[in-house]
């Protein structure tokens, strides 16, 4: 993690004094060498009727969102009007490599909560705000709160410019119950409107526990596919806390509110209650719910018609799932929260941002972003559209209601762009893991952490020229 740290310092302090002088270099026409693979996919639009001014002009976008999509080709191809768009891979220091050299790609579709701001306050970021001012398919008014993850004002995330749009999202700290699970252990259904404790769930996982006569687990309470950092993250935002200083400029590790959340977890897993590595089973928790071994996952909105309704041994009986709201450290106040939320930036050295918006435009926006809504794979980030999503059944009206409820309450979790979000995952894991093996104490761990982010963050700071 260090030696990734001081690379990312060094490539991304030459980006950014790049970016200062306004002299980047052009972007090469054709070559994709630059990425740590070749590119992947390539689509070029027919030009049918109607060229227009970008016929031509091939638009490099960064992110695995579309690879291998055939029918995105199709319909880029019926409505791009001869612009192309061609999908460079790399990874994170390939990609600085690429900042510094000139040869980055004009769009990045990467993480609002782990990336939005932290390239934005880096300067890598091209503000959007005229830009979706001047568009006939954006609208900032039409836009759910989940836009705030790409606003910087230069000290806090959620105000200022706008460097990004959100392609789809889900509510990621809501729960998918299994109710088999729940009615096996003469657990009440939970109301799908009612805001619960993380100590009820933590009483749920815990009754759900099961062992066979050879002493191996064979049911578990609870799996998440957001890692630790993301956990406490929400947890802490759901009492208007955070992990950081009001100015952003240092940790806020060794706290109460801290402390109790990493002693949460502790129990959580060392009981078995949650998916861990010290207990788990065979998969991560998804195909484990489906089979009844797993009563709760961590998980939004897109889960239900992106993996369960698609899912041969769940699509038939969907009923016995349904989506309820985030949990929270005061049951008073809702804490829905993204905690992810795919969607597209510009890069600031860019030749042809007006083509890579009108990229941004076609693959966000308009009718591909309806036909997204439609299928229900998450939430669109124009709230226009969320009327879209399906609500044929009885499981997709109830995860339809479920999450328009989550929407209407909705808070946005406060994230530091000084820090990189692989840098938290990894430390919090590494610390963590040292504490659930009995390696290391909790004081330790926690002394540990403030230490290593603070250092991330004064780094962060130089490389964004905060004095």
């Amino acid at each position: 993690m260090k030696k990734f740290t001081a690379t990312f310092l060094a490539l991304t302090m030459a980006c950014g004094m790049l970016a200062g002088c306004g002299e980047l270099p052009a972007l090469p026409g054709e070559e994709s060498q630059n990425s740590s693979q070749p590119a992947e996919s390539s689509a070029a639009a027919a030009a049918p009727e109607g060229e227009t001014e970008f016929d031509g002009v091939t638009v490099k976008v960064w992110g695995g969102d579309l690879l291998n999509n055939p029918e995105f080709e199709t319909f880029w191809a019926e409505n791009a009007g001869g612009m192309q768009y061609e999908v460079v891979q790399a990874d994170d220091v390939k990609m600085m490599s690429m900042v510094a050299s000139g040869t980055a790609p004009d769009v990045w579709i990467l993480s609002a909560f782990s990336m939005g701001c932290m390239y934005a306050a880096r300067g890598l970021y091209e503000p959007l705000d005229t830009y979706i001012e001047n568009s006939d398919v954006f609208s900032m008014d039409n836009f759910a709160d989940v836009a705030g993850l790409y606003r910087f004002d230069g000290k806090e995330v959620g105000q200022g410019a706008t460097y990004g749009i959100v392609k789809d999202w889900s509510l990621d700290n809501q729960l998918f119950i299994n109710k088999n699970v729940f009615n096996d252990c003469g657990i009440p259904i939970p109301d799908d409107k009612t805001t619960y404790s993380w100590d009820d769930v933590r009483g749920w996982a815990k009754q759900m526990v099961e062992f066979d006569e050879e002493g191996n687990q064979t049911r578990w309470g609870f799996a998440s596919t957001n890692d630790l950092y993301q956990l406490i993250t929400a947890q802490l935002g759901s009492i208007g806390k955070s992990l950081w200083s009001d100015d952003l400029r240092s940790a806020n590790i060794d706290t109460p509110e801290v402390r109790e959340a990493f002693e949460y977890w502790a129990d959580m897993y060392r009981s078995g209650a949650a998916v861990s590595v010290l207990s788990s089973p065979a998969d991560w928790g998804g195909d484990s719910f489906i089979e009844d071994k797993v009563g709760m996952l961590n998980l939004g909105y897109w889960f239900g018609n992106g993996t369960l309704a698609l899912n041969e041994n769940a699509k038939n009986h969907l009923d016995d799932y349904m989506l309820i709201q985030a949990p929270s450290l005061d049951t008073s106040k809702p804490a829905n929260a993204c905690l992810a939320g795919v969607g597209g930036s510009i890069w600031v050295g860019s030749q042809q941002k007006d083509a890579a918006f009108r990229f941004l435009e076609l693959y966000l926006g308009g009718e591909w972003a309806e036909r997204m809504a439609q299928r229900g794979y998450g939430n669109p980030a124009q709230l226009d559209l969320i009327p879209l999503l399906p609500q044929e059944t009885a499981f997709q009206k109830q995860t339809f209601e479920a999450n328009n409820y989550g929407i209407e309450n909705m808070i946005t979790l406060k994230t530091n762009p000084y820090v990189t979000s692989q840098g938290m995952s990894s430390t919090f894991s590494q610390y963590f893991n040292e504490v659930l093996y009995d390696r290391m104490t909790m004081d330790d761990a926690i002394a540990g952490m403030q230490e290593e982010f603070n250092i991330m963050i004064q780094e962060g700071l130089e490389i964004c020229g905060v004095q």
